[in-house]
């Protein structure tokens, strides 16, 4: 009874997560009901009776402070109590292991530093605090040697009238280890600081009005990702820690004292990835990264956009590797301080806004080196001080000046050997939490979108030689009758990693070929390879055209539907075909014949998070053949998929098979390969250990097919005994039959048991 009053109260709050929590627990002794009683201490009458495991659920109202909890304990609010302090000390302090907090309001905490007063003071390892909202708090949640804790989908704001300087931490972990930061809005504190803390994963959060919105010291092994951090004097900054990954962020308008977006000192060995870097005064500051001879740093694919500094070098940028970043309309793409050199070996293969070259072979890349000559980053560089004219007009007119007159051509500062002729959008902006910041998110969006489209006309129309200029609209593939992709010997380097190492196979045309191998093999990089999104060694033509020459129009042929979708949330399923169309250069038909197969017309209107994984991989795969391509490459796009969702998706690939699309399909689900690969490639440790049909490479991996046969119940017996009587190896499989079966011979027992008046209801395939 009382846990059937528990369950019925947490679906009232919507808390799922806490009923897994509770159910997973094994809840035990009892429940203790608390309403606010006189003053407001009958919340501390229910922590002194309760013992660990047990739940203190809290009625809406507001209860005293300050409060210990010393045992481990639930505490769960109903219409967001509120445990308000007196203006003095900390509200909340947390002393045991594995305590939950949910649904609560904590405000009112002191406002004196040298005390460290705070919302939540955590002082024990696998704390969980979420959907709480803790307010007017000096430091929002203090962890102390706080190992394994979860601060979730919680909104915290500081003392909004003190001075920045003044207030608190939005989030200190002090020595506390694998700390999970998630979904939570952070606004209007000192920082967000990790400090000694390794391993933490800092995920999809709203960092603003901060002055360091993220900051780590002393902190090694940590994921920063999916966050939205604006509006704040620096947006994070990485600080004699090791070996931390940005990925996907977004950091916009971080204009304060330092201004930067990215901040990073006596840091080693972090990559820094597709993140959008936006409308800062530095975008990324460097100060002494990699600091260890054997140590490097790693930008790829970033935008790095309308910064008064695109990259700010404080010391030689030796050992550090920028190549798929596009650095567009910044005031200064990349400065350097007096006296420090950028290698040649620094720059490859970015986007510039202020390139000047062309492409005459149309491969994607400059032929002439992209080369940092703005007077006015030269004047800087020697007079520090005029940067204050930044934002002036005359800016554009010095150099407009030194463009037209030589004479006061600038040195050069820095070279990309092969710079790209298009901006790489390989960032998927993470959206705000709220809607606090949705007009200026919006406003921003569009401005880089605008740039975008300027600079690819400019290049597309300007840098193309006249004798070049119209050439794609009249070619054709040609590749031979028995060969349409052909991979020569690929081999693939990140740094010292072989991740491809000698790669050699034939596709034909309406040939499916499956990449099958454990994570890590290869099968992406091999992948992107043959899109021509990496550099490599050895060749791959696509009909008879290598893919490093002519790399741009082949993607034109080929629809691609990556493992990881990254689409934008709020738009709409029309909206999100016909912002793909528009770059594709195509229409969306509704009645495309392909667009009805994939059940996406009675969605149209929905908007894309209220689409479940399944559907979200149909919209990737409209997209795909939005042009209607003749081939198709796919990256492991069931992983995510439950097997409903599997089956319909594999479904809708047959039907692509067998209209004569050529695929090529990466998997490491065994059942897939058996049902739908021509041929398989294995690959191991980056080689091909087999390139065999499925029959051959099940025998040589010692896998076994087996039919999964669902019957009438009443039928099931029967079935069982006639499978037995013809010598097949049976088990039981839920409400079905498991068969082992020849991979030559997969419909033997189907057919049996239908020549026996037996039906099969349905089927299903496993491979062991």
């Amino acid at each position: 009874m009382i846990l059937n009053n528990l369950l019925k109260y947490l679906k009232q709050i919507g808390s799922i997560l806490v009923v897994s929590l509770l159910l997973s627990s094994n809840l035990a002794s009892k429940i203790i009901n608390v309403n606010p009683g006189e003053n407001g201490h009958s919340i501390e009458t229910a922590l002194a009776r309760a013992a660990a495991g047990d739940t203190i659920m809290l009625a809406a109202g507001r209860y005293s402070a300050p409060l210990e909890i010393n045992k481990s304990i639930f505490m769960l609010g109903e219409n967001r109590p509120e445990i308000a302090g007196d203006k003095n000390g900390t509200v909340l302090t947390i002393s045991a292991d594995n305590v939950v907090l949910s649904g609560l309001k904590i405000s009112g905490s002191g406002a004196q530093l040298v005390n460290e007063d705070a919302g939540i003071a955590v002082n024990a390892s696998g704390a969980r605090i979420e959907d709480t909202v803790i307010e007017d708090v000096l430091f929002g949640i203090y962890l102390k040697q706080a190992d394994k804790c979860i601060i979730r989908n919680n909104r915290i704001t500081g003392k909004i009238r003190l001075e920045i300087a003044r207030r608190g931490d939005l989030v200190r972990a002090w020595y506390s280890n694998e700390l999970l930061l998630e979904n939570n809005i952070l606004k209007s504190g000192r920082d967000v600081i990790i400090w000694f803390s390794n391993n933490s994963v800092i995920r999809n959060n709203n960092i603003s009005g901060a002055r360091y919105g993220l900051h780590f010291m002393y902190s090694n092994d940590c994921r920063v990702e999916d966050n939205f951090i604006t509006g704040n004097s620096v947006g994070t900054y990485l600080m004699y820690s090791r070996r931390i990954d940005l990925i996907n962020n977004t950091f916009t308008l971080n204009r304060g004292p330092s201004g930067f977006g990215i901040g990073i000192k006596d840091f080693d060995d972090g990559i820094i990835e597709a993140n959008l870097i936006a409308d800062n005064k530095i975008g990324i500051f460097v100060d002494n990264a990699p600091r260890e001879i054997t140590s490097s740093m790693f930008y790829t694919g970033n935008i790095i956009a309308l910064n008064d500094q695109g990259i700010a070098f404080m010391s030689s940028p030796e050992r550090s590797h920028f190549k798929t970043n596009s650095f567009i309309d910044n005031y200064e793409q990349v400065s350097v301080s007096r006296g420090n050199q950028v290698t040649d070996s620094t720059f490859i293969g970015n986007y510039w806004s202020d390139y000047t070259g062309f492409d005459k072979n149309e491969n994607g890349i400059g032929d002439l080196p992209y080369q940092s000559r703005v007077l006015y980053e030269d004047l800087i560089a020697r007079k520090p001080d005029l940067r204050l004219f930044i934002h002036s007009p005359s800016i554009q007119a010095l150099n407009f000046a030194a463009r037209l007159f030589p004479v006061v051509e600038p040195k050069k500062r820095l070279a990309d050997v092969s710079p790209l002729m298009e901006a790489q959008f390989t960032a998927s902006v993470p959206l705000p939490a709220g809607n606090n910041h949705w007009f200026l998110f919006a406003t921003g969006l569009g401005l880089l979108y605008c740039t975008f489209l300027i600079t690819w006309k400019r290049k597309k129309t300007a840098n193309l030689p006249v004798s070049r200029a119209g050439n794609n609209k009249n070619m054709q593939l040609s590749g031979t009758n028995d060969t349409v992709i052909d991979v020569v010997k690929i081999t693939k380097s990140f740094g010292k990693k072989v991740v491809l190492d000698q790669v050699e196979f034939k596709i034909a045309p309406g040939e499916t070929i499956v990449l099958w191998g454990a994570n890590g093999a290869g099968k992406t990089t091999l992948l992107r390879c043959i899109l021509g999104l990496f550099e490599f060694e050895g060749s791959i033509n696509i009909s008879g055209k290598p893919v490093s020459q002519f790399g741009k129009y082949l993607r034109q042929k080929i629809g691609f539907v990556p493992q990881e979708l990254q689409f934008h949330d709020n738009l709409t399923v029309e909206d999100t075909l016909e912002f793909y169309a528009a770059i594709k250069k195509t229409e969306v038909d509704w009645n495309n014949s392909w667009l009805k197969q994939s059940g996406l017309v009675q969605y149209q209107r929905f908007q894309v998070n209220q689409l479940s994984g399944g559907m979200k991989q149909r919209l990737a795969l409209a997209i795909a053949l939005l042009t209607d391509p003749p081939f198709l490459f796919l990256d492991e796009p069931t992983s995510n998929l439950d097997i409903k969702s599997r089956r319909e998706f594999l479904h809708l690939l047959i039907e692509l098979k067998n209209a004569g699309k050529t695929i090529l399909f990466s998997s490491h689900r065994l059942e897939e390969i058996y049902r739908f690969a021509d041929r398989i490639i294995v690959l191991e440790n980056g080689k091909v250990s087999i390139d065999e049909s499925p029959n051959q490479v099940f025998k040589i991996l010692g896998k076994h097919p087996s039919v999964i046969l669902f019957v009438n119940k009443e039928h099931r017996q029967r079935a069982r005994e006639i499978l037995a009587e013809h010598d097949f190896e049976i088990s039981p499989n839920g409400e079905g039959i498991k068969v082992r079966v020849q991979a030559e011979a997969k419909a033997k027992p189907i057919t049996l048991l239908n020549n026996s008046g037996i039906t099969i209801e349905n089927f299903d395939y496993e491979i062991e």
